[in-house]
């Protein structure tokens, strides 16, 4: 789909996903290396990164520290669309504006920790930018500190926002005839896992705290059973209350629960639990739960929830991915030399991707093909979407949030909604004021803001003909069902392709449109699970406690981005429509590329590590003064620890100055305690200003609290004032793409209907 597009890709592991994505859909991808090669080359695990990312790509060595490579480099980007980078670029002295002389619409990305700002300069690892995000802050048990996720990284939030960002940045130069300059922040990028708990601070809602998903909840979301672990989802509100249900009758069938508990009034005891203070029955409910779970496998209680209509999926591992029945059905996987490698983050019905090549040897370069300037540009103010249409079906997060994105970049997006089946983030926090209604939102905004709300119910007649004269008028339909709902309704890609064969459909689900758990519901924290993202977080020793909440709604609506624009590229290159079949666990696995590349050939597979890593030592987050306040610190090497030593002091610390890396992990215990002696009278800002000066990697575990005085977060508008049809002015966060000739166009948020009579008069003329 992308095969016209011409990539020079300079990064390292810092963004790797945004060259992968792209030449998976077709680009001509050149991995730029220094003499010697990448250092993702010899990162450990040893070759397995360079296998995972660089499929599918060429390679070009240039040294450009000499003006030779420089030269060079100047003459392969004349025939390039889209330059990628970390900042060497910047580092060595090369101009892109000079390049821009002889291909003016050349696209320049570069992807960092931190982005331009105040901060852009910061000393950063994965472990800064995962702190700085405000996931770390709501992510843990509710009875220890910050964890960072396991085994996903920022740079993967990065790599896929920053695939999402150069096509748009590509097809505006193709517009316009202009290149511009885009800029990627991690801590951004990985903000969209936060769940706009940074978000509380400007809408006067409470600071969410950690819950754990294994204990805090009123019912934990991770469980123990015979073999492992299982996710469990269950709620006694809105459309959960179904599959509640169905649980009680399964467990009641199977004499763990009598009949008082299968047929008690479970909302309304729930809703006065807390005045009553009666917790016996849901403790009672409870033992009886585990007790239900313990006695079955991983698999049996899977195949359980299919046969039964429950939310109970496994907990997996590396090794439970590359044996899933899921997965093969699907043909998922794609074997490069002895490893396995997660494959199509999407199934295109037209221009399926494919293994083309693996990893090239050092300096496997071909040549680009000439390229061809654009012509008709069109006015220089205009976002590189308007004229885009979108029918937007999907509800929660998910689906959402992508067209969110392509609305803030000129689409014009009719969100049809009901009140029979309401939105659920509709009724999920945080709230305006802390006041709980469907209007009231602040993450239905976020996700939202800048479409037209229109009320309809597809099941009638009259709202089938009225959804067929959308399709008619719109260039992309995007719905989040299962396979059956599309279809019940005679709206499913095939009927609507008869009608309309260019028009292009997203359907994004946990499981995708095929295979034997194709049709079963559910939400983001069972796909995490699933999608093994859940069980390499938490601390040794104890259940895993998973990434903070629906991990996967915040993973795959990135990737689904980046399917349209390139489905909408090769539209108007061929006039070709196609179906996109979007598995959200399937996007998320190319989040674990390397522990299922790594489990694929040994034994070995990611466990709970707490804040530790392999190669760093100290690196974990540490108390600060105040209530619930942490600094992560993060010693990369020998002068690191030694800058630590030097700024901290102490007798303790001071004995251990010229203690390697190994020798520091083998003191751990009393560097933990110096340190945190040391942080325990500082703040969080205070104790991450000092060491960065010191040239120390540190920064704030970013929570609520700290947010409003974060002057990098406000130099990027991260959080973005737009209308609230019923409240006013309000705050939503942005997506986080920065562009040097576009601004986004944060729309106004939409009430429940509130579009209806626009989309009458403006696109049905009635």
């Amino acid at each position: 789909m992308l095969s016209d597009y011409r990539v020079l890709d300079l990064c390292d592991e810092r963004g790797a996903l945004c060259g992968q994505l792209l030449a998976d859909l077709g680009a001509h991808v050149v991995r730029v290396e220094p003499p010697g090669g990448s250092p993702m080359r010899t990162a450990l695990p040893a070759e397995l990164m360079w296998q995972v990312y660089a499929r599918n790509c060429d390679s070009l060595v240039l040294d450009l520290a000499t003006d030779g490579g420089k030269r060079r480099f100047a003459d392969a980007a004349r025939s390039a669309d889209l330059i990628v980078d970390n900042g060497q670029l910047r580092a060595l002295g090369v101009e892109v504006a000079a390049l821009r002389a002889s291909n003016p619409s050349l696209v320049h990305l570069t992807i960092g920790a931190f982005g331009d700002g105040p901060k852009r300069d910061y000393h950063a690892t994965d472990l800064i930018a995962q702190a700085a995000s405000g996931a770390m802050a709501i992510t843990g048990y509710q009875d220890s500190k910050p964890l960072r996720t396991g085994a996903i990284t920022a740079w993967s939030h990065a790599g896929v926002a920053g695939a999402g960002a150069a096509l748009l940045a590509l097809r505006s130069a193709e517009r316009s005839g202009r290149g511009q300059d885009v800029d990627v922040s991690a801590q951004e990028a990985c903000n969209l896992a936060a769940s706009f708990s940074l978000l509380t601070a400007y809408v006067g809602a409470s600071r969410m705290g950690r819950v754990g998903n294994v204990g805090g909840n009123v019912i934990p979301l991770i469980w123990p059973c015979k073999d492992g672990f299982v996710s469990m989802t269950i709620g006694f509100l809105g459309p959960m209350l179904g599959f509640a249900h169905n649980l009680l009758k399964w467990m009641r069938a199977e004499n763990y629960i009598d009949d008082s508990l299968a047929n008690l009034d479970w909302p309304k005891y729930m809703s006065s639990l807390r005045e009553t203070g009666n917790v016996a029955p849901l403790q009672t409910f409870k033992e009886a739960l585990g007790g239900f779970l313990k006695a079955r496998t991983k698999n049996e209680l899977l195949d359980g929830a299919v046969e039964h209509g429950a939310l109970i999926v496994p907990v997996s591992t590396a090794h439970d991915l590359l044996e899933s029945r899921q997965l093969a059905a699907r043909d998922f996987w794609w074997k490069s030399n002895d490893l396995t490698l997660p494959g199509a983050f999407a199934r295109f019905s037209r221009r399926p991707l494919r293994l083309r090549s693996r990893a090239p040897k050092l300096d496997a370069h071909a040549v680009f093909r000439p390229r061809t300037q654009s012509s008709a540009p069109v006015a220089a103010n205009e976002l590189p979407l308007d004229g885009v249409k979108i029918l937007d079906f999907a509800w929660v997060m998910a689906g959402p949030w992508s067209t969110r994105v392509l609305a803030d970049y000129g689409a014009t997006v009719i969100k049809v909604e009901s009140r029979v089946r309401l939105d659920l983030v509709r009724i999920l926090g945080p709230f305006y004021g802390d006041k709980f209604s469907p209007e009231t939102s602040a993450s239905f905004a976020s996700i939202n803001a800048g479409k037209h709300s229109l009320e309809l119910d597809p099941g009638t007649p009259e709202g089938k003909a009225t959804i067929l004269e959308l399709v008619d008028w719109a260039d992309i339909v995007v719905e989040s069902f299962s396979p059956k709902a599309m279809k019940k309704w005679g709206l499913d890609y095939e009927s609507l392709a008869v009608r309309k064969p260019r028009l292009i459909m997203l359907s994004t689900c946990l499981f995708g449109q095929t295979g034997p758990l194709a049709m079963m519901a559910g939400y983001g924290t069972m796909g995490a699970a699933l999608g093994g993202l859940a069980l390499p977080t938490g601390e040794p020793g104890r259940e895993p406690c998973g990434p903070f909440g629906p991990y996967t709604d915040y993973v795959a609506p990135r990737f689904s981005v980046v399917a349209m624009l390139a489905a909408l590229h090769h539209r108007e290159r061929t006039g070709e429509g196609q179906h996109i079949d979007q598995s959200q666990a399937e996007s998320a696995m190319h989040f674990l590329s390397l522990a299922v590349a790594r489990a694929s050939v040994s034994h070995d597979a990611p466990d709970r590590l707490g804040n530790t890593d392999p190669a760093m030592s100290p690196h974990d987050v540490y108390r600060c003064a105040g209530a619930d306040e942490w600094v992560a610190i993060a010693i990369r090497d020998d002068a690191d620890w030694r800058a630590l030593v030097a700024e901290i002091g102490g007798q303790e610390l001071t004995a251990l100055r010229d203690a390697n890396v190994a020798a520091r992990r083998a003191a751990a215990t009393t560097i933990e305690a110096a340190v945190t002696r040391w942080t325990a009278t500082q703040t969080p800002v205070e104790v991450e200003r000092r060491l960065q000066r010191a040239g120390v990697p540190a920064h704030a575990v970013m929570n609520a609290t700290l947010v409003r005085d974060d002057a990098h977060l406000a130099h990027r508008e991260h959080f973005v004032q737009t209308q609230h049809a019923q409240l006013g002015d309000v705050y939503v966060e942005s997506v986080g793409y920065r562009f040097s000739n576009a601004r986004p166009a944060v729309g106004p948020v939409p009430s429940l209907g509130g579009g209806s009579d626009w989309v009458k008069r403006e696109i049905l003329r009635r």
